[in-house]
């Protein structure tokens, strides 16, 4: 009996790219209708010349030859020898890597040591180049087109390469014709360490001075001081550049305390919403806290709803008491929680 399957598909000037598994099905029927398709471990997708027949009717044949087997996942073991060469490509969404991954190949990388990130979002995780860093060994080689196909910040490539050192393997950039293992680049690792700490310290000097002029445009002291959206946009940046709370207070002329009460959830929340949401998150963070302040939720007030919450009273509760909407409270809670 046959069986249907759906897949994302994608065509350049000469080739389908189909995101199909491949397992005994998947291969008897390409053998079948396409016998030029292969199977690219890397993208993990079929890839087969073009003749720009209609895709949809593509896929309808190709589905119609497969027998309903069970459908193994694909998996690989990568060997623990010495002196392996592995390679690493990334791309983000709307690039193809297929220059990086056949750039990859042509220094005789096998298919089953290439990881390959497709990157989505404003900060996207990496998990196939923390499995390749795990996996690499004394004498082993890591392979990229170009550096910043490794990393997307400094501080990223200095602790991407900080990892591959202290493992005893090697790096090499193809475009760059950077390689680790030669003379003049022995303190590599050293000079990318130093200017990643050197940009992070100007960070936090910029982050300061920034933090000092934003105060003093505006009232100092006590509970009456209104931070302004400029003041709380330097605050958490301070915070992600990681100064630490006593130093952000005395910059704004604060105490810690007040500190934490201007921005709810204090730097857990919001390192967490820059580590999983990026700028974009931590920009929705402070729109929400000047909205609320619009709407009269001053800390003070925050503070006793997200504690009406732990009392255990409900949201229509709080609604009830306070006059505010439950979309509100419930951001409100949900910020107290982290």
């Amino acid at each position: 009996m046959a069986v249907s399957f759906t897949y994302n598909t994608r065509l350049n000037d000469s080739e389908l790219f189909i995101d199909a598994p491949n397992n005994d099905a998947h291969q008897r029927a390409f053998a079948q209708h396409s016998p030029d398709a292969k199977y690219d471990q890397v993208l993990a997708e079929w890839r087969l010349p073009w003749n720009g027949e209609p895709v949809d009717q593509y896929i309808i044949a190709l589905t119609s030859l497969i027998e309903s087997n069970p459908i193994e996942p694909e998996f690989h073991r990568i060997t623990e020898d010495k002196g392996i060469k592995y390679g690493y490509a990334q791309s983000t969404v709307g690039e193809g890597a297929e220059i990086q991954i056949d750039a990859l190949r042509a220094n005789n990388i096998s298919d089953t040591r290439i990881f390959y990130d497709k990157l989505e979002g404003r900060n996207p995780a990496t998990p196939k180049l923390s499995e390749c860093l795990d996996l690499i060994r004394s004498g082993d080689v890591l392979y990229v087109w170009n550096l910043n196909r490794l990393a997307r910040s400094l501080k990223q490539l200095s602790e991407a390469l900080q990892a591959i050192q202290d493992g005893g393997a090697h790096l090499v950039s193809l475009d760059e014709k950077i390689d680790s293992r030669e003379a003049e680049f022995k303190n590599f690792v050293t000079h990318i360490t130093y200017a990643s700490n050197f940009e992070k310290e100007a960070n936090k000097i910029r982050t300061s001075a920034g933090i000092k002029e934003a105060a003093a445009k505006g009232r100092i002291g006590g509970r009456k001081f209104s931070l302004s959206r400029q003041q709380l946009e330097m605050m958490v940046q301070a915070i992600l550049n990681g100064v630490d709370m006593d130093s952000i207070a005395d910059m704004v002329k604060l105490t810690p305390s007040s500190v934490y009460r201007n921005l709810p959830g204090g730097p857990t929340a919001i390192k967490e919403i820059y580590e999983s949401e990026g700028d974009e998150g931590v920009q929705n963070y402070l729109d929400r806290l000047m909205e609320s302040r619009k709407m009269g939720i001053t800390p003070d007030i925050r503070n006793e709803i997200i504690q009406l919450s732990k009392n255990g009273m409900t949201v229509p509760e709080i609604v009830k008491r306070t006059s505010f909407n439950r979309e509100t409270i419930r951001a409100i809670i949900k910020e107290g929680d982290n």
